[in-house]
């Protein structure tokens, strides 16, 4: 099979793009959709807060100018001016309770009101990481940048991977490392390789010798800490069992240079230190490839689990917390727009974008997507959103309303108001 475009010409991304682009076009709508909803529910909880500082304020007056007439009050009174004085003592303890109290209620009200405000607004950013999840897993952009970081945690690996793509758009997956074998339970060193093994780590004085000699450290007991893995890097960190952060050693390769390898030893702070090469020799740098040839399947095995989605972000910053889903959007598109305004220029009819899919038996199947449907999920939209997708060059106003809510998919928390 091979696709094409419109006008029979080979399509050199041979893909389904126009597949792409309408997930892309129903999770932008989506999730900026839900975006407009948590900036406003951010806007009310900002708004509560600053209400809630001047009414404090507010109180806090209010008390003063009481307790100030309290007191000028007894003080103008010469006569009887002992009882005066402890009725205005008592007055004012008595302001000052019910002043406590009812800030502690408006208080009380506004934390409640603040709480439900945020349980919304954290409904609709997980909402949003749904979106993303359901996207950028089975849609995933050209590749980047793997990267893997697996950590034992008492009697467990704990898997998260982050995927970035070519429009710099980073997705992190808690992944379940029971789902592969050699990551299902603890491993220690003799687990993956099998045998003894020994590795020099430093020199010490020997006995009735002028000149010191290597000192080696068993492996076959120490267990597999944690693994960094990247495209052109892994190291290994393997620890004793009951060790405290020192007393182990850490491992650190190149991918391109399998020669290329640095042994640390953990010292009693936890910091490596570097073991000099020259105490290696070929028999233990092979042991050391061995050991990654190894744990690679396994490795390659936990990238392709899939997982739970836990972040997107953009150039290290979180795309809820940091507010970027417009950016986000904005990204997708131009990654997308060369390509679709090509398949565009060779598309038969102004009104439709199309691809062909040629099958090895010479039928051709047509593949198309409507302009005026992604205008009008497109339009749903405010105008400063509507304005993300100009790149695509679909015309807005073959579009209208539908009056479909696209955000409408299910129940959601009561508003409070």
């Amino acid at each position: 099979m091979k696709y094409l475009y419109g006008d029979l010409t080979e399509f050199p991304a041979q893909e389904d793009t126009l597949q792409l682009l309408r997930d892309m076009v129903d999770m932008s709508v989506k999730v900026l959709g839900l975006d407009e909803q948590i900036e406003n529910l951010r806007e009310q909880m900002q708004s509560r807060r600053e209400w809630l500082a001047a009414f404090m304020e507010e109180i806090d007056a209010f008390k003063q100018d009481l307790l100030g007439y309290i007191e000028r009050s007894a003080a103008n009174r010469q006569e009887q001016q002992k009882t005066l004085l402890a009725i205005a003592h008592s007055c004012s303890n008595q302001v000052n309770r019910a002043i406590k109290q009812g800030k502690a209620e408006v208080i009380a009200e506004a934390e409640r009101v603040l709480a439900d405000l945020q349980a919304r607004l954290q409904a609709q950013q997980q909402a949003c990481r749904q979106a993303f999840q359901q996207f950028f897993r089975p849609a995933l952009l050209p590749l980047q940048a793997n990267r893997l970081h697996c950590l034992l945690d008492d009697s467990a690996y704990r898997v998260s991977v982050e995927i970035t793509d070519v429009a710099g758009i980073c997705c992190t997956y808690a992944v379940d490392a029971s789902a592969v074998e050699m990551f299902s339970q603890p491993r220690r060193f003799a687990d993956i390789l099998p045998g003894k093994h020994e590795i020099p780590v430093g020199l010490k004085k020997a006995w009735l010798k002028r000149e010191p000699v290597a000192h080696s450290q068993r492996l076959d007991d120490t267990l597999l800490a944690e693994i960094n893995d990247s495209d052109e890097r892994v190291s290994m960190r393997f620890i004793r069992r009951q060790a405290a952060s020192g007393d182990g050693l850490l491992v650190r390769m190149s991918k391109n240079d399998p020669q290329s390898v640095e042994l640390f030893r953990i010292d009693d702070s936890g910091q490596p230190e570097p073991v000099d090469r020259q105490l290696l020799g070929p028999e233990h740098i092979d042991t050391l490839q061995l050991l990654w040839q190894q744990l690679q399947p396994s490795l390659l095995a936990l990238y392709r689990c899939g997982g739970t989605l836990s972040t997107v972000s953009l150039d290290g910053r979180d795309v809820l917390d940091k507010q970027l889903v417009p950016e986000l959007v904005k990204r997708l598109v131009h990654f997308l727009a060369p390509t679709i305004r090509e398949i565009d220029a060779r598309s038969p009819s102004p009104l439709e974008l199309c691809l062909k899919l040629e099958h090895e038996s010479g039928r051709r199947e047509e593949l198309y997507v409507s302009k005026k449907e992604l205008a009008e999920k497109i339009c749903r939209l405010s105008t400063s959103r509507r304005a993300l997708f100009t790149p695509l060059g679909i015309d807005p106003n073959l579009g209208e309303p539908t009056g479909e809510d696209p955000l409408d998919d299910g129940p959601t928390l009561p508003d409070s108001g």
